[in-house]
């Protein structure tokens, strides 16, 4: 189960400085810490269209990867946590701002992951303000 509480008080605090939504635009745009707390749009849980602002758990699991640097997590099947979203969003995020970088979607099956795509990665696509 991941640990809420896993973010050092220096951590949290950094996190509040790198996603804050005043950063300055050529600074905030490079990094990507900052641009999955601020950049992207999702659905709630009544359908409506709202920014993304990460989770706990998902603030956790961005930070392993962009600042600790972490390559392999394990994340449990956990339900409503918002993990598929957050992975979703990283692969987007990476593929938009590495020219040439891949990423793929792995699901239970096809049309689970066609979903996804659709439901997740392309409203967070098409939602991001010019």
């Amino acid at each position: 189960m991941i640990d809420r509480n896993a973010m050092s008080a220096a951590e949290l605090a950094e996190w509040d400085q790198r996603t804050a939504p005043d950063r300055s635009p050529s600074e905030a745009m490079g990094d990507a810490v900052w641009r999955l707390a601020n950049l992207y749009r999702c659905t709630n849980a009544n359908g409506q269209i709202v920014p993304f602002r990460p989770t706990p758990e998902q603030r956790l699991v961005i930070w392993c990867i962009f600042v600790r640097g972490w390559r392999r997590i394990l994340i449990p099947k956990a339900r409503q946590l918002g993990m598929s979203l957050v992975l979703c969003l990283i692969g987007l995020d990476f593929v938009a701002w590495n020219s040439g970088a891949k990423a793929a979607l792995v699901d239970k099956s096809e049309d689970d992951a066609k979903k996804k795509l659709r439901e997740k990665v392309k409203l967070a696509w098409e939602g991001i303000d010019p």
